[in-house]
């Protein structure tokens, strides 16, 4: 059955001009598309690339899924990889051993994820009056220099579970090498970034 110029019928496609109805090769939808048979590139309709197209209903014409999962992977990757930096829990030690580790790089993530729900700026959790979130916490509770003589990583390397810190009822407990960063840090001059 022959349409006139420029509508689309059910047995035969949108034909305007030099332009033909040819099968989706990539068979994602199952529709016919334009192509100008005047066109070097195959899957160029008239003004432009297919994707840029929408078809006669207005929509978008369907992408391939080997592009689908290309880009679902890489909006994943890009989600997952944000959240990752965000949490305190997953970022590692930065500093290697021979290293001084930074603050804000290093020892900031430790005390945000095991310290500052109680040592931070919520004055109605804060306990001790003590912040870990402010630089005056250096002269207070850290001997710059000195791990050993500085009542914070004392207290954070305490045999006695009821001094220790963070406390075990936290369900927060620092690990060894968490512990470490921050006894480098103390000897490294306890810099604040």
């Amino acid at each position: 059955m022959t349409g006139l110029r420029g509508v689309r019928t059910r047995s035969e496609g949108l034909k305007t001009g030099n332009d033909k109805v040819i099968d989706d090769p990539d068979g994602a939808d199952g529709r016919s598309r334009l192509t100008n048979p005047a066109s070097a590139r195959p899957g160029v309709a008239r003004g432009g690339p297919k994707s840029y197209h929408a078809d006669h209903r207005g929509e978008m014409p369907m992408m391939t899924s080997a592009r689908r999962v290309l880009i679902s992977s890489a909006v994943v990757a890009a989600v997952l990889g944000g959240y990752r930096a965000a949490d305190p829990e997953a970022a590692p030690a930065q500093a290697p051993a021979h290293e001084t580790p930074e603050f804000d790089r290093d020892v900031r993530p430790v005390f945000a994820r095991a310290c500052l729900a109680c040592h931070g700026p919520n004055e109605n959790t804060r306990q001790a009056g003590l912040r870990l979130d402010t630089d005056a916490f250096i002269g207070r509770v850290v001997v710059p220099g000195d791990a050993e003589a500085s009542p914070l990583f004392q207290r954070l390397t305490q045999a006695d579970q009821v001094g220790k810190m963070p406390p075990a009822s936290s369900g927060r407990p620092l690990t060894d090498e968490q512990i470490d960063l921050v006894r480098r840090w103390i000897d490294g001059g306890a810099a604040w970034d």
